[in-house]
């Protein structure tokens, strides 16, 4: 009896029993959290900005609302260990990162020839040892393996996790608290992050990418929080090359 239990514990690490969005005991990711990934997917990219918006923020597109089933996914991807909803998540980014690549003003920087590096939004030292690897980093990794993938951002001081913060406490949390351990000189950087929330983090790195050489900085997320960001349509359709 120790033993089997030991073993479904296990088993229970390596092979979820519940849904990574909605927990139900279907499936490790059950039928009606796909649609809402498949529907996401259909509708494509959306650019979108916080409400109020910060000066300095990117142009940013993203894919979904960060609600209910892709809420609870992506806090279960980031902290739950559920490394298995890399699949859905990076399909939603690969979405995002396409409407930032096919619009301006980073698709003229393209056709000029000029460079593009992605790179994941920093990670807290803390948080990064607590996980054990950089999430936002894997999740680039998974939605776009073409394209060059830079980790150029670290936190030059110490920073209080975000979750909880108004806007204004999350502006200065981060004010000039990101820097570069990786040169971006000369490239147009994308930009990626998990959710856009009042927009602090993509403002704070946007800032240390040009002030490291680049020559621009968009930005593409999985969700955004909609009670505090408002969102307009993006018509054209992309797909990374």
């Amino acid at each position: 009896m120790v033993w089997g239990a030991a073993a479904a514990a296990v088993a229970d690490l390596v092979w979820p029993r519940q849904c990574g969005g909605c927990e139900s005991t279907r499936s490790r990711w059950c039928a009606r959290c796909a649609a809402i990934v498949r529907d996401a997917l259909v509708a494509g990219p959306q650019r979108v900005q916080p409400d109020p918006c910060p000066p300095g923020f990117p142009p940013t597109w993203s894919s979904v609302s960060y609600d209910g089933p892709i809420a609870h996914a992506l806090k279960a991807y980031k902290d739950g260990g559920r490394a298995d909803l890399l699949g859905p998540l990076s399909q939603l980014l690969r979405t995002a990162l396409a409407g930032a690549l096919d619009a301006p003003p980073l698709r003229g920087h393209l056709v000029r020839g000029g460079a593009v590096l992605i790179v994941p939004a920093p990670s807290r030292p803390a948080a990064y040892r607590k996980r054990g690897r950089h999430p936002l980093l894997d999740l680039a990794r998974a939605a776009a393996p073409e394209l060059p993938i830079v980790d150029a951002l670290r936190f030059g001081r110490g920073v209080r996790d975000q979750a909880g913060l108004d806007a204004w406490s999350r502006a200065t949390n981060l004010r000039d608290a990101v820097g570069l351990r990786r040169s971006v000189a000369g490239a147009w950087v994308l930009l990626v992050d998990d959710v856009v929330t009042t927009g602090a983090t993509l403002v704070e790195s946007r800032r240390a990418l040009l002030a490291g050489g680049a020559v621009g900085v968009s930005a593409a997320t999985v969700a955004v929080t909609r009670r505090r960001a408002s969102s307009e349509p993006f018509t054209p359709r992309a797909t990374l090359a």
